[in-house]
């Protein structure tokens, strides 16, 4: 690991912070998801003050509502975890342990340690 001339070390740092950024960013749809959750059951008891014999059937879809509503604030919750922690490195090194072959494309300009990473799950046929 190299020192404070701003290269390996520094691109590490950015990495995290973009990291960091992103997993931020993905987790904003929670808060659209609150706002949708609020009006999913502020027009159910909209509804509910307008006609109470249509309780039952309206809280059926108020449920239904809120449960499509919230799948996206946990889709965002999924995305954010997997920015944070999983990087192409971990998933080159797993798929390299389960024995299954890696067709990822070795990039012309990437360093050789991650060259090496990226060829570990290819196979060499015979």
């Amino acid at each position: 690991m190299k020192g404070c001339d701003g290269t390996l070390l520094s691109q590490f740092e950015m990495l995290e912070g973009a990291k960091s950024m992103g997993a931020g960013a993905a987790t904003i749809a929670s808060a659209g998801a609150a706002v949708g959750i609020g009006n999913v059951f502020s027009s159910l008891i909209h509804s509910v003050a307008r006609n109470p014999s249509l309780a039952k059937q309206l809280f059926g879809y108020a449920i239904l509502g809120f449960a499509l509503t919230e799948a996206i604030a946990l889709f965002a919750l999924m995305m954010a975890f997997l920015i944070l922690f999983i990087s192409m490195s971990d998933l080159t090194v797993r798929i390299a342990k389960s024995g299954m072959t890696c067709s990822m494309p070795v990039h012309p300009e990437m360093p050789d340690e991650s060259r090496e990473i990226s060829n570990l799950g290819r196979r060499s046929h015979p």
